[in-house]
């Protein structure tokens, strides 16, 4: 005799993600949140059996990051600093609802290298030399913000190696 083992979510998302003709035979109760997300990025025509408080700020942040028009259905509250750095690196319109004492060094030196515009909410403070480094490479227009005392000898070898303009505030801070 053969036994059949029943669909879990990761087997609806496969194959509602290329068939989404059977979603009528799923079972939406298997579906957890980061299942949802993945599904939602392939299929968002799928959006109507969603359990949205399933979602968490991860796998809001990857859904919105591609389908932005679900976000009116997010609890933005879920959202960590790294997420939305992430975030608002692909959707800038979403700033608004940005919590930015959730963000790290790290996460401002990830959002601000490509997208600068968000500078005046910044806890400049926050970044430590990595950061200013990977900042400062992609945005040299910051480094009157930067505590340069912060950056140890690898972040100015590679700092210097794509903006050698720095070289005198090295000079000045080595003279310090």
């Amino acid at each position: 005799m053969e036994r059949t083992v029943p669909f879990n979510g990761n087997d609806w998302v496969r194959l509602l993600s290329e068939q989404s003709q059977f979603a009528d035979n799923c079972d939406w109760s298997k579906l957890e949140g980061c299942v949802w997300a993945v599904l939602l990025r392939n299929q968002p025509q799928l959006f109507a059996n969603c359990g949205w408080d399933k979602l968490d700020g991860k796998d809001w942040g990857s859904l919105l990051s591609r389908q932005p028009q679900f976000a009116d259905n997010c609890d933005w509250s879920k959202l960590e600093g790294c997420v939305w750095a992430i975030l608002l690196r692909n959707q800038p319109q979403f700033a608004n609802n940005c919590d930015w004492d959730k963000l790290d060094g790290k996460d401002w030196g990830s959002l601000l290298s490509k997208q600068p515009q968000f500078a005046d909410n910044c806890d400049w403070s926050k970044l430590e030399g990595k950061d200013w480094r990977i900042l400062l490479i992609n945005q040299p227009q910051f480094a009157d913000n930067c505590d340069w005392s912060k950056l140890d000898g690898k972040d100015w070898r590679i700092l210097l190696r794509y903006q050698p303009q720095f070289v005198k505030i090295k000079q000045n801070e080595t003279l310090n």
